[in-house]
């Protein structure tokens, strides 16, 4: 009986190390075909909504490739650029990668953060996936205390700015903290009570309950957090609220009034839709 050979060239993958082998004397072709399956078996994708992020990408991609490149499993990033009038795409496709693939997916126009997001989750082909905000307000390293929760039967894990243990090294003025934390209260009410922090831009998704949860998403706008986590929480899917380190943004794109104005609307909207069964 022919021996078995391990791919050589996919040895530094642990989870290829140890779950994938050929037998010794396959046609080359089909041993070809073999590999580039295996190539496509993604463990982690992190998605990234941009616009007009043409200073910040750059900075950001490099980390989140530093990161990645320590790890010992395939990963790939997703920029989903929302109709930036700016060289977002541009700058993001010229960084250089050797081992972590980034794709590079556009709206046409400008519709919304919560678009983005819906476009990226269903585009991945990870085990998990991440979305992430394109500033890195929380940073990337953040993720080894994210993904150890999935072992512990969570489908969901989400960063959180509002429990013990977090780390908050640049505030946010005042105000926004004031206005944010009403937000959440009244999101408490009207969506998942057992959730303290809904806008923290670092959740991580088990990828058997992707689908389920973003091909319902309705809102474009800002309050598309507080949708997504009342989804999952309708369909059953668990969460899981962990602290992080997080650092404000001084280039925040948020219209503060108009947004939370905006953002009160959309939980209105998530009710009625509720109502109407459009989450089932």
């Amino acid at each position: 009986m022919p021996s078995i050979l391990t791919l050589p060239e996919l040895e530094t993958t642990k989870d290829v190390k140890e779950n994938v082998s050929v037998l010794a004397g396959l046609d080359a072709d089909i041993e070809k075909d073999i590999r580039r399956a295996i190539r496509k078996k993604v463990h982690l994708s992190i998605v990234i909504p941009a616009y007009n992020e043409e200073k910040r990408i750059p900075k950001t991609l490099k980390k989140i490739l530093d990161y990645l490149e320590g790890k010992e499993y395939f990963s790939e990033i997703i920029i989903v650029d929302d109709g930036s009038t700016d060289r977002t795409r541009k700058v993001s496709v010229r960084i250089p990668t050797d081992r972590v693939p980034i794709r590079i997916h556009a709206n046409s126009s400008n519709k919304g953060k919560g678009s983005a997001i819906r476009k990226g989750m269903l585009a991945a082909k990870g085990e998990y996936v991440l979305f992430m905000d394109a500033d890195m307000s929380t940073p990337i390293d953040e993720l080894d205390r994210i993904i150890p929760q999935f072992h512990k039967g969570y489908d969901i894990v989400i960063g959180s700015r509002k429990m013990p243990g977090v780390k908050i090294n640049i505030h946010q003025p005042k105000h926004r903290e004031i206005m944010g934390k009403m937000f959440s209260c009244l999101s408490r009410i009207m969506t998942v009570r057992s959730v303290h922090d809904f806008t923290c831009g670092f959740k991580c998704f088990r990828r058997a309950c992707i689908k389920k949860i973003f091909s319902r998403q309705r809102l474009n706008g800002w309050c598309y957090d507080s949708e997504i986590l009342f989804i999952a929480h309708t369909l059953g899917f668990s969460i899981k609220e962990i602290p992080v380190t997080w650092s404000d943004s001084s280039d925040s794109k948020v219209r503060l009034w108009k947004d939370v104005v905006l953002s009160v609307l959309d939980l209105i909207r998530i009710r009625i839709n509720s109502m109407l069964g459009r989450y089932r």
